[in-house]
């Protein structure tokens, strides 16, 4: 089990004496805002949302979990974020915490780059929805978004692929 405090992020095994910390990492300074803080698993890596962001953790040891990185790109309305597992990452997010959310998408391989050359390269768009976006799943590379009132969006947020490569 994984949980998300607002200073840490802490890793729970079940066993017969009940539930056992056996790894924590502390978050970053940011971290610490008001705000949704949930929680993506995907390939070892635990992605952490945030008001400002998020944060991504390798949980490949659990008993020795490690920060990789904290990405923020000045939006103050970051709700919740799914990881496609091939570098990519669909969040819910608007420009301040009062505003109407919608789906954005993220290149993760220069979420964490030592040079903003790179780390511009990480936003890659944002997709609108007729309502106030608040989580999203991924599955078979289709977003299905909480949308409030307006019900569940179904994204298609990658392109077509008329060559028949897989990604």
């Amino acid at each position: 089990i994984i949980a998300r405090g607002r200073s840490s992020t802490q890793i729970f095994y079940l066993g017969d004496e009940g539930f056992e910390k056996v790894g924590e990492t502390v978050s970053s300074s940011w971290s610490s805002w008001r705000g949704r803080l949930r929680l993506t698993y995907v390939n070892d890596q635990v992605i952490a949302t945030n008001l400002m962001g998020f944060q991504n953790f390798d949980i490949s040891d659990p008993k020795s979990p490690v920060t990789v990185g904290s990405y923020t790109d000045g939006q103050l309305g970051w709700k919740h974020m799914a990881a496609t597992g091939s570098g990519l990452g669909v969040a819910v997010n608007s420009i301040n915490s009062g505003s109407q959310g919608d789906v954005s998408v993220y290149n993760f391989r220069y979420a964490f780059a030592s040079t903003q050359e790179d780390r511009d390269k990480t936003f890659l768009t944002t997709i609108s929805t007729p309502g106030d976006a608040m989580a999203v799943s991924i599955y078979n590379g289709f977003a299905f978004v909480a949308d409030s009132s307006s019900g569940v969006q179904v994204i298609n947020f990658m392109p077509y692929d008329s060559k028949g490569v897989k990604p």
